[in-house]
């Protein structure tokens, strides 16, 4: 099984989009579901294919995202956590601009790669 999430929505999350835009409400709505503080989408962490969790220094959900790894790696399931300390919340997005933003985005993707290769 491959899965492959860019920002999960939590459910401590939730609250902030009463404020934002129907369409915000809408993605979210179709959005994965990971609630890193009680319900989490799977019972067994074990069962998950390898993860690669990347969080960013000045991102208000960066303690969940490694919270999120923890309980991965708890399980046993292999969890490569990356901490980009530098990058704000969502870097991803800002690739294109160059500078940390890209040479983070391009070691995931050289990370992703390789777990796939591996998994062959």
């Amino acid at each position: 099984m491959e899965r492959h999430v860019l920002y999960p929505l939590t459910d401590r999350q939730r609250h902030l989009l009463d404020l934002a835009a129907p369409l915000a409400k809408r993605f979210a709505e179709r959005a994965p579901q990971h609630d890193v503080d009680a319900s989490f989408p799977f019972e067994n962490f074990a069962d998950l294919p390898p993860a690669i969790v990347a969080t960013a220094g000045f991102d208000p959900l960066r303690d969940e995202g490694e919270l999120y790894a923890a309980a991965l790696r708890q399980a046993g399931t292999l969890t490569d956590l990356r901490r980009y300390g530098s990058l704000l919340h969502a870097f991803a997005n800002f690739h294109a601009l160059g500078g940390n933003s890209a040479l983070a985005v391009a070691e995931i993707t050289s990370a992703v790669k390789a777990h796939l290769h591996y998994q062959r």
